[in-house]
């Protein structure tokens, strides 16, 4: 199923106006270098309107920051709770999620994300389009045993723009069931998926293992090992204007 709100090109500013009362994802809010990357990224395509893919959005933990600073945003989650609002399970039981949608109406929003149900594995971009493309978690997803790792990391990488930049938080296995599993990475082994006459990896960086505490979907204290990845795709030779020596965030 692929279900769409489609977004209108109106306003260009980066900052949203006016007193309207943000929300707050279920899932909390990003860790600062995702703003950092925001603001990088920025930097790098000035004088413009960013457009950001956020993979495996759930109810928009990365989505309205980038919406809030005036970028159109491509939503994609196969989730119909996290999109549209629902019941899921939670510490002390089932607790009511509202949703992305919700979220984006209410912070006046909606004009500037284009949310998809969807398989983002399965369904393909148009063309690449982003400046930025983000997922957090979503390898690991029980649903992507289906697809190999190499058609996963593709698919991800087939929504980025020739000099546009991607970034992966992703997860190293913790527990046996995890060592067993494709989708979980050894040290090392997601940047091999990054061919250098293609990408430039900015940085591929594994965390300390981190507890965290019970949230929604997962209500109870557990460890994760966390890494996360940063490249740039390559312009071909062919293309490459001599000017472009701009690095990245």
């Amino acid at each position: 199923m692929d279900v769409r709100i489609a977004a209108d090109q109106h306003g260009q500013g980066r900052l949203t106006t006016g007193r309207i009362m943000r929300t707050k994802s279920m899932w909390g809010v990003p860790p600062s270098r995702f703003y950092r990357l925001l603001r990088n990224v920025e930097a790098a395509f000035p004088a413009r309107s960013l457009s950001i893919a956020i993979l495996g959005c759930s109810d928009g933990k990365f989505v309205l920051p980038a919406a809030r600073r005036g970028h159109q945003v491509l939503a994609i989650d196969i989730d119909q709770v996290a999109l549209f609002g629902g019941k899921k399970p939670g510490i002390g039981g089932e607790v009511w999620m509202p949703g992305l949608v919700a979220r984006l109406q209410q912070e006046k929003l909606h004009h500037r994300v284009d949310v998809v149900q969807a398989d983002f594995v399965e369904g393909k971009p148009a063309q690449r389009a982003a400046h930025l493309a983000v997922t957090s978690g979503s390898i690991q997803y029980s649903r992507n045993l289906q697809h190999s790792v190499r058609a996963i990391v593709a698919s991800i990488q087939s929504f980025v723009r020739p000099r546009g930049y991607l970034y992966i938080d992703y997860m190293l296995p913790m527990e046996q069931k995890h060592r067993e599993r494709e989708n979980f990475f050894a040290r090392g082994a997601l940047h091999a998926l990054f061919p250098a006459t293609e990408w430039h990896v900015l940085y591929d960086r594994v965390l300390p293992p981190l507890l965290e505490k019970a949230h929604v979907d997962n209500p109870v204290d557990h460890f994760h090992h966390w890494g996360h990845l940063l490249a740039r795709r390559q312009v071909s030779p062919a293309r490459r204007p001599r000017s472009d020596r701009r690095g990245g965030p």
